[in-house]
């Protein structure tokens, strides 16, 4: 069960987190489509809820252990840019970009996953990393904004 979270979903959307990937990570909703179960994987990362991440798995390519986030390491934002499903299909594919920090560095991992219905529910296969578009990595200052978007310096916030 994740713990209650009334502020933004840490998938980017404006809904609160419990009424949002809270939800499916609950067991209180289904994810319809495979961007939203793509949207509860994220924040299931952001928050380490490494249960959620392996039973969001496909069977077929479930790994046999989840490694939660290394110290220092946080995620701060997902933007999906692509997806070919709707509720009615059984396949889909989507295609995001996922903002992350590491020790003051922020990052890019730029993917695209497949994701298919297995026991009427969604589930993620695996993903590709996008060609051409490299991890980058920016040093972030102590008196920039925060990459995360609260609009506080860098160093009152995520550092």
């Amino acid at each position: 069960m994740s713990k209650s979270n009334t502020s933004a979903c840490y998938c980017g959307k404006d809904t609160p987190f419990d009424a949002c990937c809270g939800r499916i990570h609950d067991d209180i909703a289904l994810a319809d489509t495979a961007e939203s179960l793509m949207r509860a994987r994220f924040s299931a990362y952001s928050i380490d809820n490494l249960d959620f991440i392996r039973q969001s798995w496909h069977s077929t390519t479930c790994p046999s252990d989840v490694e939660a986030n290394e110290d220092g390491f946080q995620w701060l934002n997902l933007e999906i840019t692509d997806t070919t499903s709707s509720a009615d299909d059984n396949e889909a594919e989507v295609e995001f970009i996922a903002s992350y920090s590491l020790n003051g560095n922020e990052g890019k991992l730029h993917e695209r996953s497949q994701f298919a219905r297995e026991n009427g529910q969604w589930r993620y296969i695996d993903g590709k990393l996008k060609k051409g578009a490299p991890v980058s990595v920016n040093k972030i200052g102590r008196n920039e904004p925060c990459p995360c978007g609260s609009g506080k310096k860098y160093k009152r916030c995520c550092l």
